[in-house]
């Protein structure tokens, strides 16, 4: 008997747990304008990573507010939050052609948990982006995948 309420209880674990992998179909549609004049000063939160062919974004782990902020302080200087280490770096942006290259690094040295290593690396592939209203996307790998962020209140 102990053995039937074992399994069942494990067979239910499993059954309602929710996939943390498991994306979100979302509106990948490309935002026709910008509306920013400029990023600088702009506080951005991470949504999560987007797939343009799947149309698909995965959240970002962990899904803490503390977690996964982009803070473009002037039109040349960035800081920010990965899962677990403060962030510092550099960024050129060609408000004309909407390209931007970011270079970004740990300013603590703590193991990054869950997505940082990746947020972190798709951070410096950033060649483009685009915003529109409270979205701003961080494009890479040619426009396939894009950083989705939302506005940050301070």
């Amino acid at each position: 008997m102990k053995k039937y309420i074992f399994i069942t209880a494990i067979v239910l674990l499993f059954t309602t747990c929710e996939n943390k992998n498991e994306c979100e179909k979302i509106d990948t549609s490309p935002i026709i304008s910008s509306q920013q004049a400029t990023l600088e000063n702009t506080m951005w939160k991470l949504a999560g990573f987007v797939d343009m062919e799947e149309g698909c974004l995965k959240r970002a782990e962990p899904n803490d507010e503390g977690c996964y902020h982009l803070n473009f302080d002037t039109d040349s200087t960035l800081t920010g939050v990965a899962a677990s280490n403060q962030l510092m770096g550099r960024c050129e942006i060609d408000y004309a052609t909407c390209e931007i290259h970011i270079a970004i690094g740990n300013v603590t040295c703590i193991n990054e948990l869950f997505d940082g290593n990746r947020y972190i690396a798709d951070l410096n592939k950033i060649q483009s982006f685009s915003v529109k209203g409270d979205e701003l996307r961080l494009y890479y790998n040619n426009k396939k995948n894009y950083l989705l962020y939302k506005t940050r209140q301070s």
